[in-house]
């Protein structure tokens, strides 16, 4: 068992030494980005251990800020050698890199900004290798059980810590620590030529959150496997569609990645003329929550080590804000919404459109498809059109009538946005775009 104050004490002691080694050659602004990943993975299969690996991992990004140019170097080790060879680069490269006013390190006042919040992403809890063991195969065991046909692909255990430092000029070292259980089920079902595969994890920060819902696990498994057996095609032509929870987040992946700010700044977005216009139906509201207790996408501070806040991205369905960071709020002369690195948890907030079941969301249409996954890329950014390989279930008489596969579905994000009826209250707690299933209209699917 790792012991965290001795883990910060060690890197907070590489920090220092590295970046006064730099310093001693480069005078400049620098900072010192850190992310260590201390863990193990444990894998059941057929009941017995498969495998067990421990991994430590750390990724040390260095930024050097020279007469407005960004020199960046990634390396894995703080060997002094690693650090000079970065050192040869700068000193070689610094010349060539074109100027940007705006590659400064950010203020000393936002990067000194203190952070009290407890965020729930550590927990002083723990579970020893053969309860961790038992733990898989029983999972196993009990999704084996429903049927004589279904074999199993292993169940994977895996237990993180993440270690995050950020250290520069301004002489202050911020850290946060995150630790992460996750436990992944994995079914086929195999019977003559028919076999059909299905996978269900679960992602916790807190040890007895995952506990409690793996008695679930198993039958959730089966169900989405067993309902997978025998598809069909459908005929090509307009549906009304429900993409469930996991689908939702990804197609709301696709706005965050049109509404970044470095997007916007290059025209390379579909949504480039879209700020305070209408672009989803009124009753969507979405808020970016970094302080939700124990949410994946919680943290305290950003990749640039600045505080991280909540904000509003769509009100009553007109989009608000670009997503931005430092350098690209400078740019584009508009508030920070402090998300280098990426998002952290978007949440919608409930109404009547919002908060019924996915059970009544199937109601809510006669006759359409259930959509639970999507194949390949074929997502353009620059004007929002789609074209996705797609599976899932027909709908009939308001009833899932039985899976399919071979289908296409194509169309723009612009309509699709636009065309959302419903969204169901069964939360994607497992993504940091925390939405349910959606109901959408008029959307094209070639099938035979």
């Amino acid at each position: 068992m790792y012991n965290n104050k001795k883990i910060k004490k060690y890197y907070k002691k590489k920090i220092y030494k590295t970046f006064k080694l730099i310093k001693s050659y480069i005078n400049s602004k620098i900072q010192i980005n850190i992310k260590v990943n201390i863990g193990k993975e444990i894998k059941i299969k057929n009941q017995k251990i498969e495998n067990i690996e421990f991994k430590k991992d750390q990724i040390i990004n260095i930024n050097i800020y020279k007469n407005n140019k960004k020199c960046n170097f990634i390396c894995n080790n703080f060997k002094k050698k690693t650090i000079l060879k970065f050192i040869k680069y700068f000193n070689n490269t610094i010349d060539f890199i074109s100027k940007d006013k705006y590659n400064k390190l950010p203020s000393n006042y936002l990067f000194k900004k203190k952070y009290k919040k407890n965020l729930g992403l550590i927990f002083n809890d723990h579970i020893n290798t053969n309860n961790i063991i038992n733990l898989c195969k029983n999972i196993e065991l009990n999704s084996l059980n429903y049927n004589k046909n279904i074999l199993s692909d292993g169940v994977i255990f895996q237990k993180y810590k993440y270690y995050n430092f950020i250290y520069n000029n301004y002489n202050l070292m911020k850290y946060y620590l995150t630790q992460d259980y996750i436990i992944i089920n994995n079914i086929f079902y195999k019977k003559s030529n028919n076999m059909t595969y299905n996978t269900k994890y679960i992602h916790k920060h807190k040890l007895l959150d995952l506990i409690h819902f793996t008695h679930k696990l198993p039958i959730k498994t089966y169900k989405g496997l067993i309902n997978k057996l025998n598809p069909k095609k459908i005929k090509t032509k307009i549906y009304s569609v429900i993409f469930t929870k996991e689908i939702t987040s990804e197609i709301f992946y696709y706005l965050y990645k049109s509404i970044k700010a470095s997007n916007i700044y290059n025209k390379t977005s579909f949504m480039l003329n879209k700020l305070n216009k209408k672009i989803l139906p009124k009753w969507i509201n979405i808020i970016e929550n970094p302080y939700l207790y124990k949410g994946i996408g919680s943290k305290p501070f950003d990749n640039e080590g600045l505080n991280t806040k909540k904000y509003t991205i769509i009100k009553n369905g007109i989009l608000k804000t670009w997503i931005s960071n430092y350098k690209w709020s400078k740019k584009l002369n508009i508030k920070n919404t402090f998300n280098s690195g990426g998002i952290h948890n978007w949440c919608f907030i409930k109404n009547k459109y919002c908060n019924i079941t996915f059970k009544n969301l199937i109601k809510k249409i006669k006759n359409g498809i259930i959509i639970n996954n999507l194949l390949g890329q074929g997502i353009n950014i620059n004007n929002g059109l789609f074209s996705k390989g797609a599976s899932g279930f027909l709908i009939k008489n308001k009833k899932i009538k039985y899976p399919i596969h071979e289908i296409t579905i194509s169309g723009n994000l612009i309509k699709l946005f636009k065309n959302i009826k419903y969204m169901s209250n069964d939360i994607n707690e497992n993504s940091k775009i925390r939405t349910g299933s959606i109901l959408v209209s008029n959307i094209q699917v070639a099938g035979k």
